[in-house]
């Protein structure tokens, strides 16, 4: 087992479903599948193989089910990106 009960897991969605976050409740060994349950609301996901969950968010459908620690780490390199952009159009202080 890979990842562990009670981790939390973000899913991208897709056309017909929204994203959202959600946590591993349930690890099958026979089959290497989890279970999730929506954090905060009433959405299941039964049998997502191990192999469907991503430790490396490239922020596009490619990678629809990440860890929370990939989530957080592109978000820090996407919140980074835009900081610099507006420290371009940012006119220096005078005091």
């Amino acid at each position: 087992m890979k990842y562990e009960i009670g981790q939390k897991i973000y899913n991208r969605g897709d056309m017909a479903n929204r994203s959202g976050w959600f946590e591993i409740v349930r690890y099958d060994s026979n089959w290497g599948t989890y279970d999730l349950e929506e954090i905060g609301g009433d959405r299941k996901i039964g049998g997502l193989f191990e192999c469907s969950i991503s430790e490396v968010d490239k922020g596009h459908s490619g990678t629809r089910f990440v860890t929370e620690k990939a989530y957080k780490e592109l978000r820090e390199k996407q919140l980074k990106v835009l900081e610099e952009s507006f420290a371009k159009y940012r006119k220096p202080q005078t005091v």
